[in-house]
């Protein structure tokens, strides 16, 4: 069986994917408390692969600029 060539393949996906240890370092918020919110399905979206748990840096720093609260927008 001939292998099929894509038309028009795919673009590149590059994604900045960090660890709780990472987010932790970058956001300043404790990597216990990305767990409990994930835990209690109220944080960020995440990725497990295998046993580990994942963010993607954008979508997490997206989420955290929409929860903002209070306050004068800049």
């Amino acid at each position: 069986m001939a292998s099929k060539q894509l038309k028009h393949p795919a673009p590149e996906i590059k994604r900045r994917m960090v660890s709780e240890i990472e987010l932790e370092t970058i956001t300043g918020r404790s990597r216990r408390t990305w767990q409990k919110d994930r835990l209690f399905n109220r944080g960020a979206p995440f990725y497990r692969v295998g046993g580990s748990i994942y963010y993607d840096l954008e979508e997490t720093l997206a989420w955290m600029k929409s929860a903002r609260s209070g306050g004068t927008a800049a």
